[in-house]
């Protein structure tokens, strides 16, 4: 299951940087399906962990676990500590810059 519901934000950065990567060498696929593997190995595997991990703390019944979970999870939600750390971890792997970025016209 999805739990940090970053499947469609993956597909996308994917995309971004599989362009990228073609683009850089010139559509010479073996180059740039290399440096795409290097470029996105890392933050796919942190992604997928943070999935799991939060599947394990969402649906496990440890009484100890729960009770952490009763208290934790509304706080994060209250204090937008959530949100921030979100935000961090989006924008840091944005693969086009931020100011690169242009708003899209209306």
């Amino acid at each position: 299951l999805p739990y940090v519901g970053q499947g469609a934000n993956m597909a996308i950065e994917d995309a971004i940087s599989l362009a990228q990567c073609l683009e850089k060498y010139k559509f010479q696929m073996e180059p740039a399906f290399q440096e795409y593997h290097k470029k996105r190995f890392n933050r796919t595997k942190r992604v997928v962990n943070m999935a799991r991990y939060m599947g394990l703390f969402l649906h496990s019944e440890n009484p100890l676990v729960h009770s952490i979970r009763q208290r934790l999870v509304p706080w994060l939600m209250q204090s937008n500590m959530m949100i921030r750390m979100a935000e961090k971890e989006l924008y840091e792997n944005c693969p086009v810059p931020m100011e690169q970025r242009k708003p899209i016209d209306k």
